[in-house]
């Protein structure tokens, strides 16, 4: 169990490559099972004493049991079997009332290091999930790449049940270029309720995503558009946009490994307590609950929320890696609930800040107040250079630190002014060096 007292406020790879022919540019940015984990205060808490969440990562990070190889054999006769002679094929993969589960057949009988080139602006709606892993659309375990052409994978509106829609497994090694992973839920009746969109399993694992958009997925617990528990993931002009999770990272969850994100747009995510009941809540955009790392390079972090009793981060929850942020403004993101602490970021880990503005976030606490209302930090170290932080806000009774609410610390301003934050700049007074 990890308890945070709320007052410290708390890849031999398969690689499924998808080139989109002809695209010259990204998209636009738009926007089972086991028990739930005990996220309530504790029983007669009269305040935010603490804030309690027991993440089952530690299980997840590791690489799980590869289904038996016997499941992905296809017939001689199949349509998508590659001759043993000709590596690295190229098969393409049609559209029509059957595209989703051929899609679904194609990725299972490809040999590692295959091509697999979907049809230009196809919908490859799937309503079942892969016989090889019951919580996902598609299963990765090996090296694969799929030319996307503007095609959207998407779990089909009328499927019967949950499940998210691409798992990758160590050694599995997937990269989607010019495609849109939709629409996923993974949720406790099939799933471990992690990584709407996509899961990544193992420090073997790897995603890569190139010109491509991770859309309105769901996760239950942490991880609606991206899960990563040991692996790396790679984000390239893409887009993070409209997913949502239960109890942290609405965009993405980082375990352990590595994410890093360049040019791209991580917008619009949230999450939302309310979605399936906790009491606590972190990162709209992403949450770290492990030692990784997250990279965000010139990739603006906007518009993402926070939401629920006790909320932590609108845009980022660092519960304990290392964050960098680099040419990425944070602007316009909210921390709301009875409680809230950091409107762009809360900081227990590592946080490092470069040429990046903290602007227009908002940590509104309804009850005891917002603190933070652009950091609210609490760990540290949190490091600041040649990134304004200004016109952010603290709400509710009892708020303080419009701009920084620095409770331990220690956080380094380097040509980091900041001003014009509500009600104050940084609080405590005197807390942050060089913040008057």
């Amino acid at each position: 169990m990890y308890v945070r007292p709320l007052a410290a406020a708390a890849t031999a790879c398969l690689s499924i490559s998808i080139l989109a022919a002809g695209a010259s540019q990204a998209f636009a940015a738009t926007g089972p099972g086991g028990s739930a984990p005990n996220n309530s205060l504790p029983a007669g808490a009269q305040s935010p004493g603490a804030h309690v969440f027991t993440p089952p990562h530690a299980v997840r990070m590791t690489p799980r049991a590869t289904p038996d190889a016997g499941a992905f054999s296809a017939p001689d006769s199949s349509p998508f079997s590659a001759p043993d002679s000709a590596p690295d094929a190229t098969v393409s993969v049609g559209c029509g009332p059957t595209a989703g589960a051929d899609l679904q057949t194609a990725v299972d009988n490809a040999a590692s290091g295959d091509t697999l080139v979907l049809s230009p602006l196809c919908d490859y709606s799937i309503d079942t999930p892969d016989p090889a892993s019951t919580d996902s659309a598609l299963y990765v375990n090996k090296t694969l790449t799929i030319d996307g052409n503007g095609a959207t994978i998407q779990r089909d509106a009328g499927a019967a049940g949950d499940f998210r829609i691409i798992r990758i497994d160590d050694p599995g090694n997937l990269t989607l270029v010019h495609v849109t992973v939709k629409g996923g839920r993974a949720t406790y009746s099939t799933t471990n309720g992690d990584g709407g969109g996509i899961e990544v399993n193992g420090a073997g694992a790897a995603l890569t995503l190139r010109g491509s958009r991770v859309v309105e997925n769901v996760a239950q617990e942490g991880g609606g558009g991206i899960a990563d528990y040991g692996g790396t993931v790679t984000v390239t002009t893409s887009t993070l946009s409209g997913n949502q999770a239960g109890n942290g990272g609405g965009g993405l969850e980082e375990g352990a490994g590595t994410v890093t994100f360049s040019s791209s747009h991580i917008t619009d995510n949230t999450a939302d307590a309310s979605l399936f009941g906790f009491s606590a809540v972190g990162g709209g955009a992403a949450r770290m609950v492990g030692d990784g790392q997250l990279t965000i390079n010139s990739s603006p972090i906007t518009g993402n929320q926070a939401l629920g009793g006790y909320t932590f981060g609108g845009a980022i929850e660092n519960i304990s890696g290392t964050v960098n942020l680099n040419s990425s403004p944070v602007s316009h993101n909210t921390a709301s609930g009875d409680a809230a602490r950091g409107g762009a970021v809360s900081n227990l880990g590592t946080l490092n800040v470069t040429s990046s503005p903290f602007r227009n976030n908002t940590a509104n606490g309804t009850v005891s107040g917002g603190l933070g209302g652009g950091l609210s930090e609490n760990g540290g170290p949190a490091t600041f250079r040649s990134s304004p932080i200004m016109f952010n806000t603290a709400s509710g009774p009892g708020a303080a630190g419009g701009g920084i609410y620095d409770e331990y610390g220690p956080v380094y301003l380097t040509s980091s002014p900041v001003l014009f934050n509500t009600p104050d700049n940084c609080s405590p007074t005197g807390s942050v060096p060089g913040c008057f």
